[in-house]
């Protein structure tokens, strides 16, 4: 078994033991991070733009912005050059043991 799947059924079964409101903050936080949650497609389209569009900002082909849009993991350069050339004003940061780090 990996890990990752033993640290999924680890947690579980914590979630299984708390109490039935408990479980149901939990669900309710856990549908609320995943509504924040937003794609890069999502945010290329929030603001009308082409995956052609943004390949010439970014000086790739079409479907290099398809293959980005699609990856779970990547070079945070690559999500900053992403995140820029949409010229949006988003922003990313990355938080790691209680600091934050703003990468745009």
């Amino acid at each position: 078994m990996s890990s990752r799947v033993r640290s999924a059924h680890w947690r579980n079964q914590k979630i299984a033991r708390l109490p039935a409101r408990r479980r149901a903050q939990v669900k309710a936080r856990a549908a609320e991070l995943i509504a924040e949650e937003l794609s890069l497609q999502d945010l290329r389209k929030t603001l009308n733009r082409a995956q052609a569009q943004l390949a010439r900002t970014l000086n790739v082909g079409q479907d290099t912005v398809s293959r980005y849009e699609q990856r779970t993991d990547m070079l945070l350069s690559t999500l900053q050059e992403y995140v820029q050339a949409t010229a949006s004003g988003t922003h990313v940061s990355a938080s790691c043991c209680r600091s934050t780090a703003w990468i745009l």
